[in-house]
């Protein structure tokens, strides 16, 4: 496993950490999910013509009021993991990604229910997770 750039992006750490769970645990498979929490805007710099990126904001802004009415919400963890009757939350960040005062909100919320958020910067540490997950029914010490 090589360590992790400066220039890998949250999405491919993600993708590492999913991937070796769907190999790794192929009885677990659909108990680990992640949480699609908005609408990627294209930009010109990955090749859209202006007029197209202003035809999909417009497109965005219509389907994003239908995702908040059916409940999705700022600040979610990126992946859910659901372990004998115990949920974790996983936040993916890169090395030196920070989390929004959203994602900061929504962790206490789920703290304070009693739930266990973790962030997650590396497929090292996710590999970590699940395993305390697994093997202790919880990852955090004070949880444990």
């Amino acid at each position: 496993m090589a360590t992790p750039k400066q220039d890998t992006t949250e999405a491919r750490i993600q993708q590492d950490c999913y991937i070796w769970f769907h190999n790794s645990f192929p009885d677990l498979r659909g108990c680990l999910f992640a949480v699609p929490n908005g609408i990627p805007i294209p930009s010109e710099h990955e090749g859209f013509q202006a007029w197209v990126i202003s035809k999909f904001k417009k497109w965005a802004a219509k389907k994003g009021q239908k995702l908040k009415f059916t409940g999705t919400h700022k600040g979610v963890s990126d992946l859910v993991f659901c372990y004998s009757g115990v949920t974790t939350f996983i936040e993916m960040k890169t090395a030196t990604g920070r989390q929004s005062d959203a994602q900061k909100e929504w962790e206490k919320a789920i703290n304070s229910q009693g739930f266990e958020y973790v962030l997650c910067r590396t497929q090292k540490h996710f590999e970590e997770i699940v395993k305390g997950v697994v093997k202790y029914g919880c990852y955090s010490d004070s949880l444990c």
